[in-house]
């Protein structure tokens, strides 16, 4: 018996935002396991989507098969997704930072309400972001987190759609990721797709791609078939391409076909002139910014703009990040000279320690010396803007409310624009950057 499990949350409280693709996104993986024919008990969510009942759906769901041999447990998500204290967190509607264990739910406690089922084949594909900010971490914090969680299970396939640090990215139609999934059973040329060979798909498909590098962990012997691939499969990929058009496939007809590449390519690069009016009135839309909802009684907002990053904590993680993934930024990490003290190389040091073995009182002493080392300490914007930075301060009208500050910072592509977010009030400060494009 095969089971699935499917869920994606498009709506959220504030402040996370909404994510409308990942409605799609479910309805489009439901297509594909239904033309599989290898799934019939199916568990599909996304219209409620609160952390009550996702839960409650998915143990009961759970424990209705739990004493029946499955032989493979297919489980997808989309929608937020945050690290967190090393684990992963799968954020619901209605997630609340304040009750974060509520309001959302570990990759830990998932893994063991999947464990129960006992799957001889866990296939878990999750394309997320991370609640609104990628948290500035250590690059490989998903990997590690996904090593310990495959110990859960015999064999499985593990698909991530990016790294801790990194966006998931998405229009308002579909998730990049789970797109470039179904198109690899669309377009296979074979006739069983095995799921090593989706896995390669998808890495091939982010091949040189800064913003998004998925993350996979097999525990497999990698000949296990996703399915047999049919017209009806096929005609997914067919009909996902009626729906989205390219500068090339819009661009006029030329007699050569290398220059119609070129005038295709360079349909996506701004000038200097288009760059500089869209951030001069982006500061503009900033500086009137308020409150839609009741806060707007509570709070009054003041916007501002600056040509510096004076005053912003954190930004070395953002240079470390830039350092790492910036090859198509206009932007470099800044420096600073640090100093450290070492003990002094000694030649003669461990012939008196092993002399003081024989003597305490002849214990050696080897002097401190002075040493320094260039440390990453920022980030530079190196294109010409007319601002490098927006605050946008809240100061309440009661005093028993919190002062809150947000401040956005922005560094150029050559084919975008990539935000980081700032908040800090009574509970702290971060430093990340924004998840879903």
């Amino acid at each position: 018996m095969n089971l699935a499990i499917l869920i994606g949350v498009a709506s959220y409280n504030r402040p996370v935002a909404d994510l409308p693709a990942c409605e799609h996104d479910v309805d489009l993986m439901n297509q594909l396991l239904r033309h599989t024919n290898k799934f019939p008990n199916t568990l599909e969510l996304r219209k409620n989507t609160s952390s009550a009942e996702v839960k409650t759906q998915l143990a009961q769901f759970i424990s209705k098969f739990k004493d029946q041999p499955v032989d493979e447990l297919f489980f997808y998500f989309s929608g937020h997704g945050d690290l967190f204290k090393d684990d992963f967190y799968f954020l619901f509607s209605d997630f609340d930072e304040k009750r974060r264990n509520q309001t959302s739910l570990t990759n830990d406690e998932l893994d063991s309400m999947l464990k129960t089922l006992s799957p001889k084949l866990m296939i878990k594909i999750v394309d997320a972001c991370h609640a609104g900010v990628a948290y500035v971490k250590e690059p490989d914090a998903l990997a590690k987190q996904l090593q310990t969680s495959k110990g859960t299970f015999s064999n499985c396939y593990f698909m991530f759609s990016s790294q801790s640090s990194q966006s998931s990215l998405q229009d308002s139609r579909l998730s990049d990721f789970t797109e470039t999934f179904v198109e690899a059973c669309a377009t296979f040329t074979g006739q069983d797709i095995r799921y090593k060979d989706i896995v390669d798909h998808i890495a091939d498909a982010f091949v040189g791609n800064a913003d998004q590098t998925p993350t996979f962990v097999i525990q497999a012997p990698c000949v296990e078939v996703f399915c047999t691939v049919d017209d009806l499969i096929r005609k997914l990929h067919a009909a996902r391409r009626t729906t989205r058009s390219s500068p090339a496939a819009t661009a006029e007809p030329l007699s050569s076909g290398i220059s119609q590449a070129i005038k295709a390519r360079a349909a996506e690069f701004s000038n200097k002139e288009e760059v500089l009016e869209f951030i001069t009135k982006l500061g503009e839309q900033l500086t009137r910014v308020a409150f839609a909802s009741e806060l707007k009684d509570a709070y009054k907002l003041t916007t501002a703009t600056s040509e510096t990053y004076q005053g912003i904590p954190g930004l070395e993680g953002v240079g470390q990040w830039v350092k790492e993934n910036g090859a198509d930024f206009f932007a470099k990490p800044t420096h600073v000279l640090k100093t450290y003290e070492v003990p002094e190389e000694d030649p003669y040091y461990y012939g008196a320690v092993f002399g003081s073995a024989l003597n305490p009182s002849l214990s050696p002493q080897r002097k401190m010396v002075k040493k320094q080392i260039w440390v990453i300490a920022g980030v530079d914007c190196t294109a010409q803007t007319p601002f490098k930075s927006v605050r946008i301060t809240a100061f309440p009208n009661y005093q028993n409310l919190p002062h809150a500050v947000a401040v956005i910072v922005f560094y150029l592509l050559e084919k975008g624009l990539r935000p980081f977010l700032y908040v800090s009030n009574r509970e702290g400060a971060r430093l990340g950057q924004t998840c879903r494009a």
